[in-house]
């Protein structure tokens, strides 16, 4: 399957029938769950408007927007296949319910604390990136893998859960250091996907 693709040195914007499936809603959605799809669409265009490779971890980038209400993975849209770096461009999916598995678990985990909080996203992680988080006074807090229960059963529904709990409140930013085979992330939550984009905006000014 093709994948879209846009380049880093914004000289050309590369399209592809794939570019234009990133702005056709998937069949059969309910009215609410179209707002849910349009409004993530919106923010992913904005996104990408300020994406810069070093922000993907090896893993890729998903973001994802939960619809109200929302009970499991299938009721949260997200990247069908996550924004991945190649040597000039950025290759990203398109938009669907039940894509995600790693970001519905944070929003789901989120949800269950304060149902407003329905939008997350993953970012590579980095100490200066932390430090510029701080800088501009959004809260930040971290979990450990090694503290994980053997017998969890989704470590991001664990790790967004710990936090939470342990503080008391939702924070901007989750964020954890990895673990052996586990790659280092930080997690930007939100009522909505244009609000997380708003945050990584803030982060990056």
């Amino acid at each position: 399957m093709m994948r879209n693709s846009y380049r880093f040195d914004n000289v050309l914007l590369l399209e592809t029938t794939q570019d234009i499936a990133i702005d056709i809603p998937p069949t059969g959605l309910t009215s609410e769950r179209f707002q849910v799809w349009f409004e993530l669409n919106k923010a992913f265009h904005k996104l990408t408007k300020i994406l810069s490779k070093n922000l993907i971890p090896e893993v890729g980038i998903n973001i994802g927007y939960a619809a109200p209400n929302a009970k499991n993975r299938n009721d949260v849209c997200s990247l069908d296949g996550r924004i991945v770096a190649g040597a000039r461009e950025i290759y990203y999916g398109t938009l669907r319910f039940g894509a995600s598995k790693h970001v519905a678990s944070t929003i789901l985990s989120a949800m269950k604390f304060n149902k407003s909080i329905r939008s997350a996203m993953n970012i590579k992680y980095s100490p200066d990136l932390i430090e510029k988080i701080r800088e501009k006074n959004l809260t930040a807090y971290s979990f450990s893998r090694e503290e994980e229960p053997a017998d969890a059963k989704s470590t991001m529904e664990w790790g967004t859960a710990y936090v939470i709990q342990k503080h008391g409140r939702i924070p901007d930013v989750i964020w954890d250091e990895g673990a052996v085979g586990k790659e280092p992330m930080i997690r930007i939550l939100a009522k909505n996907p244009e609000v997380v984009v708003e945050k990584l905006r803030q982060i990056l000014s």
